[in-house]
């Protein structure tokens, strides 16, 4: 994984934007496992007769948790990506790239901290730094949304 080549903007609110982050090789190899849209559970809208398109997740938080932990041991590539992303390195990678160019999201105290620490410190200033990996779909018009991210509370997508 490559997170060298990135731009920064500021406006409306801080974001970047990672290239080349993948080989084509292993890109490649990611989207031959990307689950097929049997495997995604259908999202219902928070907001009654909201006009919103359709998504389907896969995650660890649906009701296919146990279905998820399955296919993730399963698909070697993914599993590669999977563990680096939710590993502790990663974490602190992207928070050094963040702090070096100006953001700073006050999670240095809690990365820092030991397992029992770590815990103690988030119970009591109510602060959970957790990875959560997400395969998810959008219906279009013409098939189907390539994956992004619209969510504030992500940090990485």
């Amino acid at each position: 994984m490559n997170l060298n080549k990135y731009k920064v903007y500021y406006e409306p609110f801080p974001y970047m934007v990672f290239e080349d982050v993948f080989d084509q090789g292993f890109y490649d190899k990611i989207c031959k496992e990307f689950p097929t849209i049997e495997k995604l559970e259908a999202l219902k809208n928070k907001v009654k007769n909201e006009k919103k398109q359709e998504k389907f997740i896969f995650d660890n938080n649906t009701t296919k948790k146990n279905e998820f932990i399955n296919f993730i041991k399963k698909s070697n590539n993914i599993k590669l990506l999977y563990n680096y992303i939710t590993s502790e390195k990663f974490n602190n990678l992207i928070n050094e790239i963040l702090l070096k160019n100006h953001i700073d999201l006050g999670i240095s105290k809690i990365l820092k901290k030991k397992s029992f620490k770590k815990k103690i410190f988030e119970f009591l200033f109510n602060i959970n730094i957790s990875t959560t990996v997400e395969f998810s779909i959008m219906k279009s018009n013409s098939g189907f949304l390539k994956p992004h991210t619209d969510g504030s509370n992500k940090i990485f997508s």
